[in-house]
């Protein structure tokens, strides 16, 4: 149930994350109106819902324990601890999203006294809607690389509900975002090693510094790396970014049926960040251009 403010909301959450649904708080009152005046009228034993594996008691998702937990405000929130195993990108960012949320949106809001703006990466518009919905106080915007469209039977239906995607914003050759400095509150970098990097890591570490240069609050990255890769650039980030790193950790590992962000659905190794970009200073291209200062005024 969304309690937020206005005309209460019901969000129908399902096992395959592709019919999770909002329902008006009438429409709900309605149907268990009916329920109610089908089972007085009805003969023989009541009708059930149940969730589609409660038959099997070990291996169901309420039985044992593997729903996700409800946010104050009645949505479902997979944490680090959760026993869920996710069912969609969406899912598996979980873990970082709720952290993010919990330790440090609320400081950010403080900071800004305003409406946040939000930057993700995401050409599908679904995490970007998912952020719409889940984020109270913030605007989502969506960008990605453009890519030639595939035909999909329901593709009309699916467009007309959509969150709309900035194509104009990004670049891959060499990796930049279109905009001035600060632009954005929060910028969110989901699983673009394979997708938009091509697997390039240097590649990947340039989009991390566009990111930062764009924005002026927290940079969210996941992505499937192992902790090696992330201590060296923690030294970068760091040492040659200034920007402070605010939490690091792991998400779930294991096949994802529905990683729509990334074309590696098994991995073993899956991590996040949050940066704090408002520190954010390219200390060697500082250095560059201090040095090519000096070669026209030192005396000859």
């Amino acid at each position: 149930l969304d309690a937020t403010p206005g005309s209460p909301r019901y969000l129908g959450w399902e096992p395959t994350g592709y019919f999770d649904r909002w329902f008006p708080c009438d429409e709900v009152d309605l149907r268990l109106a009916l329920q109610r005046a089908h089972q007085v009228y009805k003969e023989g034993e009541r009708e059930a819902v149940r969730w589609p594996d409660a038959a099997n008691a070990h291996e169901s998702l309420v039985y044992a324990g593997r729903l996700p937990k409800l946010t104050s405000r009645g949505l479902p929130a997979i944490t680090a601890d959760c026993k869920h195993h996710p069912r969609n990108t969406i899912d598996l960012m979980g873990p970082l999203l709720y952290e993010w949320q919990k330790r440090f949106l609320s400081l950010l809001r403080l900071d800004r006294c305003r409406t946040l703006q939000l930057l993700v990466l995401d050409g599908s518009a679904r995490l970007a809607r998912h952020l719409q919905d889940s984020l109270e106080d913030v605007e989502v915007f969506a960008t990605d690389a453009k890519k030639l469209p595939k035909p999909k039977p329901l593709g009309p239906l699916r467009d007309k509900a959509r969150t709309s995607v900035d194509y104009d914003r990004l670049q891959t050759a060499p990796p930049a975002l279109k905009l001035t400095e600060n632009e954005f509150d929060v910028v969110v970098i989901p699983f673009v090693l394979q997708r938009l990097c091509k697997g390039d890591l240097k590649a990947l570490l340039s989009m991390m510094r566009e990111a930062l240069r764009c924005c002026s609050g927290h940079v969210l990255l996941a992505e499937d790396l192992p902790e090696e890769q992330l201590v060296e650039w923690k030294q970068v980030i760091q040492g040659d970014w200034s920007a402070t790193i605010l939490m690091d950790g792991t998400l779930p590992s294991g096949e994802v049926k529905d990683h729509f962000l990334s074309p590696i659905c098994d991995s073993r190794e899956r991590r996040y960040l949050v940066i704090d970009a408002a520190s954010f200073q390219d200390r060697k291209e500082a250095r560059a251009v201090r040095g090519f200062k000096r070669s026209f005024t030192t005396p000859v």
